[in-house]
């Protein structure tokens, strides 16, 4: 226990020592998280709150053409833009010009061709033979850079919409034939409102929007940790270069003690480091504009995925300073892999958005085990239970760099 506390003050107090490079430790990932979460915010609310720019010309004059309009104003995903009949010379041109989403045109007579329609169909009832009158249909254009989900999701609302103005067409056409069928009857009481349930969502996206900052500070929290390798790295190879290591292998005794307390000396830094992130997140976000950090009922879980993460680090940079003779290899081989993981870990890019293949590889990434704890603990209102599997993965690969290092330095 001696030789390990002996150890773990050595280290603590090199850190600490060099105030250049404990300032950087801190402020760099500090600063990061600030601006890529400013950066992230616009595009964040665009794809969540914004609503979708729509033009809409009616050229009907009828009835039918008056309730389209209203059913699709009612739409909270629509920004509708009421057009003058006059103004359409060209769809595509209208949507460059205008710095429209999407273009949706009523035509001239829609009314008059949706009753003829429905009368249509409502004889084909008695008769098979009757041909049935097709009514005008509604057009749409389309931005070319608007993304297909969009695209997909206007045409889904619109045909909605459209489906209860031509039910609603068709069933004034069936009462003229069928006594006792009311022409004003509310479609609300008729159609089926849906057989879907979303249920088992008990996490805490229910109550707040994810948003820049809630994936941010814990991305480059787990960012700025990994980066204590580097330093811890340098030590080492420091400490080999003017003879210290070798006067602390001369002491019998085993190296795991050392080894720990210096693991453990950076694990304290890269957790002090972990919290004034999450602390900005929580009291300075707010500040410059962006929402809060919401960590309400996972300050337990939390702090585990950051202590095992610092773990993680540590032992990397552990394993690096075993493995490689000069400060240059280690700093350079340590930024390169650190950036690497990174990437592969869903720290810039979500993984579920890369190819199959890769995300096959990100599982080996210490990086996507801390992201993914901490997912389960502020997106999905986990305990500390459920995030077991990711912090044993973490703890594991630190025992594992731990036990190269020393192989490697017995």
């Amino acid at each position: 226990m001696k030789r390990f506390l002996s150890a773990y003050r050595k280290d603590w107090l090199l850190i600490t020592r060099d105030r250049a490079g404990l300032a950087l430790l801190f402020i760099m990932p500090l600063a990061l998280t600030v601006i890529m979460a400013l950066i992230q915010d616009a595009p964040f609310k665009s794809f969540q709150n914004s609503a979708i720019e729509i033009g809409l010309v009616n050229l009907d004059t009828g009835e039918s053409g008056k309730e389209l309009v209203g059913g699709l104003h009612k739409i909270e995903s629509f920004k509708l833009h009421d057009l003058e009949a006059t103004e359409v010379l060209d769809g595509n041109r209208l949507i460059e010009d205008l710095g429209l989403q999407a273009l949706l045109i009523i035509p001239a007579d829609y009314t008059e061709e949706l009753v003829a329609s429905s009368n249509t169909r409502v004889l084909k009832l008695a008769d098979a033979d009757t041909e049935v009158i097709p009514g005008k249909l509604v057009e749409v254009y389309f931005d070319p850079a608007l993304n297909l989900s969009f695209q997909e999701l206007i045409k889904a609302h619109c045909n909605g919409v459209l489906s209860r103005i031509e039910l609603q067409a068709f069933l004034a056409s069936y009462s003229e034939v069928v006594p006792g069928i009311s022409k004003d009857i509310d479609l609300s009481t008729l159609l089926p409102q849906g057989s879907l349930q979303v249920s088992g969502s008990k996490g805490k996206m229910e109550s707040f929007a994810y948003n820049s900052v809630q994936h941010n500070v814990p991305a480059y929290a787990i960012f700025g940790i990994f980066f204590i390798a580097l330093a811890l790295s340098g030590n080492i190879i420091k400490e080999r270069d003017d003879g210290s290591a070798m006067r602390l292998k001369l002491i019998p005794g085993s190296l795991w003690p050392l080894v720990l307390g210096r693991i453990i000396a950076y694990q304290s830094i890269a957790f002090i480091q972990a919290a004034l992130v999450f602390l900005a997140g929580i009291v300075l976000m707010p500040m410059l504009g962006l929402p809060a950090l919401d960590i309400s009922g996972s300050i337990g879980g939390v702090v585990v995925i950051i202590l095992a993460s610092g773990l993680a680090a540590a032992g990397l940079g552990q394993l690096l300073g075993a493995l490689f003779q000069s400060q240059q290899q280690a700093a350079a081989t340590g930024a390169i892999s650190i950036i690497i993981l990174a990437a592969l870990g869903g720290i810039w890019v979500p993984t579920f958005a890369m190819p199959e293949w890769l995300q096959t590889v990100s599982m080996v990434s210490p990086f996507n085990w801390a992201m993914g704890g901490f997912q389960d603990i502020l997106l999905r209102g986990q305990g500390v239970v459920d995030i077991l599997p990711e912090t044993g993965l973490l703890v594991g690969f630190a025992v594992l760099c731990a036990a190269i290092s020393v192989s490697r330095r017995a």
